[in-house]
């Protein structure tokens, strides 16, 4: 039998586990299973992905992995998601058509900026019981990322936009973002805008500016930005010289050598750095002396630049740093000697190998002896696959097959073992090396992993499996076979569930010593889905009480804990081919808002077929988007009684539920979906508003501390979080969450008049007076001052009435 039958054969069962994983596994197991699925790259396995997203899009890593699909139809659910009622959907949707560079994404990313742009600047969005989660992604980081994704499409629709946002913008980090995604649409038409940057008080927007005009590629930037080689900023200096020189030196060697001997490091660190990228072999003597200098940072640098410019007269300075008492400059050194030392690299290389310590520089000298090319080398660095650092077990793989091609019986052996090291970085070095080496019989030692009863190991073959899969994808014929195998199976659920128990029996029967046999059939701890019937209603934490198993979802619990033997599949689940075009007509009169006609097409589907999870999620879906919530009840229990798994029914019926004040429901579907998904920062919030209502004021930090955790730069969540610490008279903490919304956003009203309160409720009188000053400037300076005042009155109501009616330290019993 050729060995590709023999492959495809053996693989056949790990596809049928990885699909499996895939449907009934917990989130860290399917969002690997997802992205082994993707690397596959077949288009059964594909559409399969897309068809699931399309049920159930809320999940990010299931948007993140259509962004790494090439494919009409990925970019048509993307599409179709940017329409979603949930905001974390059309956020994580635009994320993904911002990786495809999708010109089609460009109206919902302004329609963000745009919407950002409109907010009361200066003034935290007031926050209502209807509206628990506004404004979740008004972050600093979200905004970012839209800003630099509207950027790499590249179209002059956005110019007005971002020049609109960058004149009113107070986060100079956001400023910075906006100049440089103007800079990769930049014109001339644009230098009045970047000159005007140069003006900006932070120098990281003043430095994007440079790199802006630089873009512009044109002399005539040399006398605008020529003034800017003495900024006071270091960074600025640099990157000046660097735009300027290749048009002529105008002043640049005599600046970076001022640099280099200035008082402040990172000047001279700066000067370096511009030297190695004008790459010219003339400032050799200069580096030399800055290879002495007393700083880490600047002989870093100065041995970075020599690398740059490959002297080879260079190798007199930079060898005595391979023993440099700094490992970061160490590794420079290395990198340099091995660029500039020629066909002496390698025994120098050696000799420091033996002596060096530290891991980070042990991983660099493997990897550059691999690039000699020196099969002497072999011996010298084989025994560093037993280090305890993966790093250089990674770099030590991938230097032996540099340095030998040919497959080494004892390297296989060692590398198969390596299958189930901890690393992922480990495991796919040595599965691709395998792989191209031909040892195809590395897939058994998988069927071992995946019936293993540690959650680690089946993680570590779920990841392999999926390093298989990229390098299949890079065989045509490999590529064809694969995908008829994934046709069959899912187009065959039964066999999904034949090959699983087949493959989980053979493993049970080949136990054979004492101890092995007893935890093979000792009674394992089901997950949730394992141990209740798809019909049966998941037990949940009584309402009104901590939520402690969403606060420690399984995949904070041990790794090694024991799991059930797979359950069989519920067919009903998988994804419905019939009726597709008719959906596709029903999503696109969804996009064009037309929502009647929409409903026509899911009524006459589910007309014919009562039972269509797509059609039933679709009209559910419709309704929750039009606040028809009866109807939206209705049909998403009919979804959840074919399939109890699905994120996004659970979220919007717990949200849906909450606006009815039945919180009981809301609590336990909102728990429900964050079991299986534990990133929903809208069901954190409204969750967090939940049990404020009850007076369950610990709880609700503790919830909103997560949902912090998860959205790091969002100062609203700091805001609430903050009011509840006030609310249990705990100012310090108060006043800790407080700060971190300031630092955020300085000029928010709100933020800083709680701060001032806090301080003026702990004694810290100065303090208090700075907040408060604060306070006062902020208003002054937002552009909608009579909703900034407002906002201050609306505060300093609510922090008189909880300086009156709070209880410090104590709760509300119900």
């Amino acid at each position: 039998m050729p060995a590709h039958e023999a492959v495809i054969n053996n693989l056949k069962p790990l596809i049928a586990r990885l699909l499996h994983i895939f449907l009934t596994g917990e989130y860290e197991q399917r969002r690997e299973a997802a992205i082994a699925l993707s690397k596959f790259k077949g288009e059964k396995a594909t559409d399969f992905l897309l068809q699931t997203y399309e049920s159930d899009n809320i999940q990010d890593f299931m948007a993140l992995a259509l962004g790494n699909i090439d494919n009409h139809k990925a970019v048509s659910l993307l599409i179709h998601a940017l329409n979603d009622s949930q905001q974390e959907v059309r956020f994580h949707a635009a994320q993904a058509l911002g990786m495809l560079e999708n010109p089609e994404a460009l109206d919902i990313l302004m329609d963000a900026l745009q919407a950002y742009s409109d907010a009361n600047v200066g003034v935290t969005p007031e926050a209502t019981l209807e509206e628990p989660a506004g404004q979740i992604f008004f972050e600093e980081d979200a905004i970012i990322s839209a800003i630099l994704a509207v950027g790499k499409i590249k179209n002059w629709r956005a110019i007005s936009l971002l020049k609109k946002l960058l004149a009113q913008e107070k986060s100079a980090r956001i400023r910075a973002s906006i100049i440089m995604s103007l800079g990769l649409m930049s014109t001339d038409k644009m230098m009045p805008v970047f000159q005007a940057a140069l003006r900006d008080e932070d120098p990281r927007v003043r430095a994007n500016a440079i790199e802006a005009i630089e873009s512009i590629k044109s002399g005539s930037i040399v006398g605008i930005i020529q003034p800017y080689l003495e900024d006071p900023s270091n960074r600025v200096r640099a990157n000046v010289a660097k735009a300027i020189w290749k048009y002529g030196d105008f002043d640049v060697s005599d600046t970076l050598r001022q640099m280099l001997e200035h008082p402040d490091k990172w000047y001279r660190a700066s000067a370096a750095y511009a030297i190695g990228e004008i790459k010219d072999a003339r400032f050799i003597r200069e580096l030399a002396r800055a290879l002495k200098d007393e700083d880490p940072d600047v002989r870093r640098n100065a041995t970075n630049a020599i690398r740059k410019i490959e002297a080879k007269d260079a190798l007199q300075h930079v060898k005595p740093l391979l023993d440099d008492p700094n490992f970061d400059v160490r590794v420079e050194a290395v990198l340099a000697v091995s660029r500039c030392a020629g066909e002496a690299a390698a025994d120098l290389l050696k000799d420091k190998l033996q002596h060096e310590e530290n891991f980070i520089v042990q991983a660099t000298l493997v990897s550059c002896l691999g690039q000699t090319g020196n099969p002497a080398m072999i011996p010298v660095i084989r025994g560093y696959l037993d280090s305890e650092d993966p790093r250089v077990v990674s770099n030590t793989i991938d230097a032996l097959v540099k340095l030998s091609p040919k497959s080494d019986p004892a390297l296989v052996t060692t590398l198969k073992t390596l299958l189930k090291h901890e690393d992922n970085r480990v495991k796919s070095t040595a599965i691709r090396t395998l792989w191209v080496w031909g040892v195809y019989e590395v897939i058994d030692r998988l069927r071992e992993l995946f019936n293993s009863p540690d959650k680690r190991l089946i993680q570590s073959a779920t990841f392999v499996l999926g390093e298989i899969g990229k390098e299949i994808s890079l065989s045509e014929a490999l590529s064809k076979k694969v995908n008829l195998i994934v046709t069959e199976l899912i187009d065959n659920p039964e066999t999904i569930n034949s090959l699983v128990a087949s493959e989980t029996a053979a493993a049970a029967n080949s136990q054979t010593s004492p101890a092995t046999a007893t935890a093979a059939h000792s009674e394992p701890l089901p997950t949730e889905s394992e141990a209740v019937p798809a019909e049966s209603e998941v037990e949940l934490p009584p309402p009104m009480e901590p939520l402690f198993e969403i606060l420690q979802p399984a995949t904070e619990q041990a790794a090694a804990q024991a799991v059930a033997a797979p359950q069989p599949i519920n067919t009903q689940i998988l994804p419905d081919n019939t009726f597709n075009e008719d959906i596709e007509v029903a999503n696109r009169f969804v996009a064009a808002r037309n929502y009647p006609a929409a409903e026509k097409v899911f009524a006459q589907i589910l007309h014919k077929s009562p039972s269509h999870l797509k059609a039933i999620l679709g009209i559910a879906n419709l309704y929750f988007l039009q606040k028809k919530n009866s109807e939206a009840v209705k049909h998403y229990l009919s979804a959840l009684a074919i399939n109890p798994n699905l994120v996004k029914a659970h979220f919007n019926l717990g949200t849906i539920y909450y606006y009815a004040r039945k919180y009981d429901d809301a609590v336990k579907h909102l728990g429900k979906a964050l079991k299986l998904y534990p990133k929903i920062l809208g069901a954190y919030l409204i969750l967090g508003q939940i049990y404020q209502i009850a007076g369950k004021f610990s709880e609700s930090v503790r919830l909103l501390t997560h949902a912090a955790a998860l959205s790091p730069r969002n100062p609203v969540i700091y805001q609430k979080l903050a009011t509840l610490h006030i609310q249990l008279g705990n100012y310090s903490d108060a006043i800790e969450v407080l700060l971190k919304a300031v630092d955020i956003s300085p000029v928010d009203v709100e933020s800083n008049l709680l701060l001032a309160y806090c301080f003026n409720f702990t004694g810290q009188g100065q303090k208090a007076f700075s907040a408060m000053d604060l306070t006062l400037k902020a208003c002054a300076q937002s552009p909608q001052q009579d909703q900034a005042l407002r906002q201050m009155l609306k505060a300093y109501i609510y922090l008189n009435s909880i300086q009156k009616n709070s209880k410090p330290d104590q709760e509300k019993t119900q």
